[in-house]
């Protein structure tokens, strides 16, 4: 199974929809910047919803104790 593209839209953090392309290969590394001047700058930036995107697409659930419904 090949991955291209990943949508993400409401999920989380993430109200507006956004895409990660996938097509190339090799690894890939998610970082995060924050638009708000703070203390952690990487926190809040939306890793772990990417991640947690890609893993609902292939399991149908999270790696947080959420309730989906």
């Amino acid at each position: 199974m090949k991955f291209s593209r990943i949508f993400l839209e409401n999920f989380f953090s993430y109200g507006e929809e956004q895409s990660l392309d996938l097509s190339k290969p090799g690894l890939f590394l998610i970082t995060g910047q924050n638009d708000e001047q703070t203390e952690s700058q990487s926190n809040g930036a939306g890793k772990s919803t990417t991640l947690d995107g890609i893993v609902f697409a292939l399991f149908g659930s999270v790696t947080k104790n959420v309730n989906l419904t």
